[in-house]
């Protein structure tokens, strides 16, 4: 389950899946590292596909809140 990030201390932690949705696609990516008000992602697939390419991103909090991502809820049933 997937559910809007709002507090990234509290939400995100090494290995956290994020999913980044907009208008024809869904990407998903996996935290790989975290220093200080700064992630480093790396997407996993998009559209349910490998990407063809290595592609990371470094974000702050305020700039995954501002791209509406959401984070996977693992304490969900």
């Amino acid at each position: 389950m997937w559910i809007p990030l709002t507090n990234c201390n509290k939400q995100i932690y090494l290995h956290s899946k994020l999913k980044e949705s907009d208008e024809g696609f869904v990407k998903i990516y996996e935290i790989v590292s975290i220093e200080f008000d700064q992630y480093k992602l790396k997407l996993l697939e998009k559209n349910n596909e490998p990407p063809a390419v290595e592609v990371e991103l470094n974000l702050s909090c305020k700039q995954l809140r501002e791209f509406r991502f959401e984070v996977e809820d693992k304490t969900a049933p």
